[in-house]
């Protein structure tokens, strides 16, 4: 499991919006190519809970993805726009180095 100063990753989305189709199935990829050593989570902009975190983490678009600390501010800007698996994947990758959390995905383990 991730430790306590890695980050949590939401990923926002909406059902109004046609590029959100993606954000599960990006999510699901995530979560197998980490083997649950990361924190996700799907927040739904439309709902109270996802309009507060959508508002604390400073996310003004959807489908976004975006990294929080332990202190549950936001670690990078949010990726914005786009829910391919390969962009969040590098982003993932990108926040987990700069906090200094050290995991490699299952799928370079063996490299």
């Amino acid at each position: 499991m991730a430790g306590r100063n890695c980050p949590w990753f939401y990923a926002f989305y909406s059902s109004g919006c046609s590029q959100c189709r993606y954000v599960r199935p990006a999510m699901a990829r995530l979560a197998v190519e980490y083997g649950g050593a990361v924190h996700l989570e799907l927040v739904d902009v439309e709902t109270p809970r996802g309009r507060t975190l959508r508002q604390q983490l400073g996310v003004r678009c959807v489908p976004a993805l975006v990294a929080a600390g332990p202190d549950g501010l936001p670690q990078q800007p949010p990726l914005c726009g786009w829910a391919r698996y390969e962009l969040w994947s590098q982003y993932v990758g990108a926040a987990m180095a700069g906090s200094g959390c050290s995991l490699v995905p299952r799928d370079k383990e063996d490299r």
